[in-house]
């Protein structure tokens, strides 16, 4: 038997099309699972609400709608009642059960300007907002004017040099974001 020897060739193929097709497993699902979490939120089945605001700019369908920062709902049109009162029709998770006395608060996502609603519980309210009913304007409250806000500190901003401005302006996002202390804090 002086030949050469010979391997066979099956078990060398094998293990790589295993660890293939256990690659190809684990990014499926991790795929479905990321396109499940960006989708948009609902079925279609949920609860759908009304809100009316002094002022919608820059909300859009489908941004979200959030309860203490979780998102539970997305807004799902847009429209002027009247000619000139803006409001807002969205959905909330059907297992959510809105307070009558219920706050929604347009707020920034992030600094390009995209937007979500808020909503809040005021302590010690009773009944509850049934589907379709109405959040009235004196329970909502429109996202603050970031353009007149830093108009406003114009002549503030001439004053201080370049790097005390971009200091300055990161101190404001920090604090409308809700991650510095309070505007008085701010200015002194």
């Amino acid at each position: 038997h002086g030949g050469p020897d010979v391997k066979p060739q099956g078990r060398g193929v094998v293990a790589p099309l295993v660890k293939l097709a256990i690659f190809t497993v684990v990014t499926g699902l991790a795929t479905v699972f990321l396109a499940s979490t960006l989708a948009p939120y609902g079925t279609g089945g949920d609860p759908e609400y009304r809100a009316r605001f002094t002022d919608v700019t820059s909300l859009l369908p489908g941004d979200d709608i959030r309860i203490a920062g979780v998102r539970v709902g997305r807004v799902t049109d847009i429209a002027l009642i009247d000619n000139r009162v803006p409001e807002v029709r969205f959905t909330v998770d059907e297992a959510i059960r809105l307070p009558r006395t219920v706050q929604a608060k347009i707020r920034y996502r992030n600094l390009v300007g995209q937007r979500y609603i808020a909503l809040s519980e005021v302590p010690g309210t009773r009944g509850r907002l049934r589907p379709g009913e109405l959040i009235p304007l004196p329970q909502t409250q429109p996202a603050l004017n970031l353009t007149v806000l830093f108009n406003g500190f114009r002549p503030l901003f001439r004053a201080l040099s370049p790097e005390d401005v971009n200091r300055f302006s990161y101190e404001i996002i920090q604090v409308l974001q809700g991650e510095a202390g309070t505007v008085s804090s701010l200015l002194s």
